[in-house]
């Protein structure tokens, strides 16, 4: 079993002494920390690299941090596609273009048309007089005040801004059939939408947000109703971009070619450059450590189906191990077998009191000859004796909360240890006991990552 090393003593004494919480000792070994933080976020990313990619909750864009992707054709279609949607709307090419939106419409490329048009009491543009005097003596010689001219329109439905038009619709679709899970801030009169904030977004759900909105405005502008949609972009649409004397319809184009590559010409090798290159990174510590710890039992198994992982996603993974045995490791996800019996939600509703069900952070779900057994584990990015105590509290009421799982034919808890907490640290686990045996166990880090055989089977 694993003892406490001289140097997390070290670290527990360096706490004792009444060092603040919001202070870390800056260390390259992530045993020296005391829980996960801003100066050891990067170890522990370090630690589960080859899974980074797959993380789409709200976080923050880095590009000093680059990963190896193995190889992205694994994914299902709807997560490779939902992969390529993030990084095309958060790419260079889209956010050059979301940016010089306003600068494009106030020059936007025309034509000019002259169709004769009747006016009374008013002259625009050059007066037809030929057409004049027959429509008067058409009309009886009685209005002197009526005039046929040719004045001057403005024709929008150009080649360069029907590739506007669709890349503004693409940015749109995008996002609303793949990254629905994506919210952001509803802009009114107390939070308007500012095209000059735009770099200064740091999390990608509001970027992805205000691509979104800002190509939504662009499309209401009333001179996008004469422009056609085209459904296929062809060269000439290109040509015509990048020709143009307007050099920001450059930018279109690059943003379209982008587009083209990854969606169309399905581009794999392009999207692993992006993907490599551009990490979203989780802001909160105690989220990352959640995610270290559902990917090392992840790891532990030997040939997981992954998927992404974003909110409204069933974000599990299984595999099958030698005996025999299907093994789901849930993050952050309540099986529906455990939702039947949960006595929490019972007593909300039988109270008339809003209620949700209440998951845990991970869930092994074991399947063999027919019958689930579940085991829960419990997060907790603390090395604090007072913070364990409180834990050991809460996972006790998950145990009870579905303990009525334990009469079910069907589906039940593990025989051993069927709860699990790990914790950063603050375990020091008695000579010759071992917590195997109980119900439930407290692990930390490094006794989690021993045990992990012995926590993804029965």
């Amino acid at each position: 079993m694993y003892q406490v090393s001289e140097k997390e003593s070290s670290v527990y004494k360096y706490k004792a002494l009444g060092t603040s919480n919001d202070r870390e000792i800056k260390s390259k070994d992530v045993n020296d920390h005391y829980k996960v933080t801003e100066y050891n976020i990067d170890l522990i990313y370090n630690e589960i690299k080859e899974f980074i990619h797959y993380y789409l909750f709200s976080g923050e864009i880095s590009t000093d941090f680059t990963i190896k992707v193995q190889d992205l054709f694994e994914m299902d279609d709807d997560d490779l596609r939902t992969l390529k949607t993030v990084h095309f709307l958060l790419s260079d090419e889209v956010r050059d273009l979301i940016q010089i939106l306003p600068y494009l419409l106030r020059n936007l490329s025309h034509s000019t048309q002259k169709e004769k048009e009747e006016f009374n009491g008013i002259v625009r543009g050059r007066i037809d007089w030929n057409a004049t005097l027959k429509t008067r003596y058409a009309k009886g010689f009685n209005d002197p005040s009526l005039f046929v001219c040719s004045p001057p329109s403005k024709f929008y439905d150009l080649e360069e801004n029907q590739l506007l038009k669709f890349v503004l619709r693409k940015i749109i679709s995008l996002k609303n059939n793949y990254l629905d899970f994506v919210d952001f801030i509803r802009n009114d009169e107390e939070n308007p939408f500012d095209i000059e904030s735009l770099s200064d977004e740091r999390d990608w759900y509001e970027i992805v947000g205000n691509n979104y909105k800002m190509a939504k405005k662009t499309l209401k502008k009333v001179y996008f109703d004469d422009i056609s949609d085209v459904r296929i972009i062809k060269a000439k649409h290109i040509r015509k971009a990048f020709k143009n004397r307007n050099v920001l319809y450059h930018r279109v184009a690059r943003a379209y070619i982008l587009y083209e590559d990854l969606f169309i010409n399905e581009d794999i090798e392009l999207l692993k450059e992006l993907v490599e290159h551009r990490l979203i990174k989780a802001t909160n510590p105690n989220k990352l450590y959640e995610i270290y710890i559902f990917y090392s039992l992840v790891r532990a198994l030997p040939s997981p189906e992954l998927r992404l992982l974003h909110s409204g996603n069933d974000y599990s993974t299984f595999d099958v191990l030698e005996d025999g045995t299907k093994v789901t490791v849930h993050y952050q996800y309540l099986p529906k077998p455990l939702q039947e019996v949960s006595e929490y939600a019972e007593i909300l509703r039988n109270y008339n009191i809003q209620w949700a069900y209440r998951a845990p952070d991970i869930i092994l779900e074991f399947e063999k000859e027919g019958k689930i057994t579940y085991r829960i584990v419990e997060v907790k990015n603390s090395s604090s004796a007072n913070y364990v105590r409180d834990s050991v509290y809460k996972v006790m009421g998950y145990y009870k909360d579905f303990e009525r799982i334990l009469y079910n034919e069907e589906a039940t808890f593990t025989e051993n240890c069927p709860i699990v907490l790990v914790t950063w640290g603050g375990i020091r686990i008695k000579d010759n006991y071992d917590p195997f045996k109980d119900s439930l166990i407290v692990l930390n880090r490094n006794e989690f990552l021993d045990s992990l055989e012995k926590l993804i089977n029965l």
